[in-house]
């Protein structure tokens, strides 16, 4: 009688010989009788293993038995090893590119109000984003106004002008 050794295993009696664990499952000791499914983070693309590797950074693998890990997609993201998920980039950030490791920050002018994004969109004429990852663009307050898109700051009205309604993209004479 010969031991099924590591990587292998036999779930019947009377055989010639043992079973390799398929890939996307593992045998981690002798003499087993099943083999053992990838847990969800981790995947094996090999026949006859006694383990299974854990997802990249940028990578995931999603539920049991998983033969390969997947490359997040973008819009998302994986910053650590053994995720079964990536994560949607948060809204004031982006994810261009497929496997990223890290969410990117909106520039200041920018903003994206929508989580597992791609990019930013400028800010409109008479709003601006002040900071790094703005999701919203913010309207400029009464007595400011922008006329440009992309701002981040508002313009104070001048002398003998008024701008009163917030998100102003231009300043007006004052009435005589």
């Amino acid at each position: 009688q010969i031991v099924c050794p590591v990587g292998t295993y036999q779930p019947d009696t009377g055989q010639p010989s043992c079973l390799d664990a398929d890939p996307g499952h593992y045998v981690s000791e002798e003499q087993q009788l099943d083999q053992t499914a990838c847990s969800p983070g981790t995947y094996q693309p090999v026949a006859g293993q006694s383990s299974c590797f854990s997802a990249s950074e940028g990578h995931y693998a999603s539920g049991f038995g998983s033969v390969e890990q997947l490359a997040c997609e973008p819009g998302t993201y994986s910053s650590s090893t053994g995720l079964d998920s990536c994560l949607p980039a948060d809204p004031g950030y982006y994810v261009t590119d497929s496997a990223g490791i890290e969410q990117v920050a909106c520039p200041t002018g920018s903003h994206q109000p929508t989580p597992a994004s791609i990019g930013c969109s400028l800010v409109n004429p008479g709003f601006y984003a002040p900071t790094p990852g703005t999701a919203f663009e913010i309207p400029c307050p009464s007595g400011t106004y922008q006329p440009d898109s992309g701002a981040d700051h508002c313009i104070d009205a001048d002398i003998g002008h008024h701008a009163s309604d917030s998100g102003n993209f231009n300043q007006y004479p004052c009435d005589p």
